[in-house]
């Protein structure tokens, strides 16, 4: 890819070590102890916030209350990252569902290149993966406000042709029940060590 140009590498660099700061992980009160999940110090609650779903239907705290939610967020152009971490929530899926934890645990894939990734197109390449990946996007607006709360970055590379590419986060986010943000999988992504995190977050 073609270096980003100096000014949108030293904003985000800046933006970066600002969360950081604010963000950097660590253990919870309790004694749990996870394997892969960087917990933040305390969960935060998110503003509210409204996605459109690839289904046709908004995508609030609402929708995604009452489970532990894995969200990703990426685009459907992406070369490798993002297949990738979709390849690992499916697994995720078919795994919990054999535990009986299936729905305990919700998946959400979030476009950030909502100019190519109209409705159908994404709700059918989340499908690819897994039917129970929740596709959505939102204009740049929404989802700059919900991404900056969050600490995900993404960063469409300038280039003369149609077809660009976006720079973004690679962790997977984790939303507890009440719909917090507890923490993040960083990557690289170990699917072993995460199925054993969330059976610890996802048990009755």
């Amino acid at each position: 890819m073609r270096q980003l140009p100096w000014i949108i590498v030293l904003v985000a660099i800046a933006t970066g070590f600002g969360l950081w700061l604010g963000l950097r992980p660590a253990h919870p009160a309790t004694n749990t102890t996870f394997s892969a999940l960087s917990v933040y110090p305390e969960p935060r609650a998110l503003s509210p916030f409204s996605l459109d779903g690839a289904d046709g239907q908004a995508v609030d705290a609402a929708r995604l209350a009452g489970k532990v939610q894995l969200v990703f967020f990426g685009f459907t152009h992406c070369p490798d990252v993002c297949p990738t971490a979709l390849a690992v929530m499916r697994d995720l899926e078919r795994k919990l569902g054999a535990e009986g934890l299936a729905e305990r645990v919700g998946f959400v894939f979030v476009s950030v290149d909502p100019e190519r990734d109209q409705p159908k197109t994404l709700g059918e390449y989340a499908g690819y993966f897994s039917k129970r990946i929740l596709a959505a996007t939102a204009d740049h607006d929404r989802l700059g406000a919900l991404t900056r709360e969050m600490g995900v970055l993404y960063v469409r590379e300038a280039t003369d042709s149609a077809d660009y590419t976006i720079d973004h986060s690679a962790a997977v986010f984790v939303l507890d029940a009440e719909g917090r943000l507890l923490g993040r999988f960083p990557p690289p992504l170990d699917p072993d060590k995460m199925l054993a995190d969330l059976r610890q977050l996802a048990r009755p």
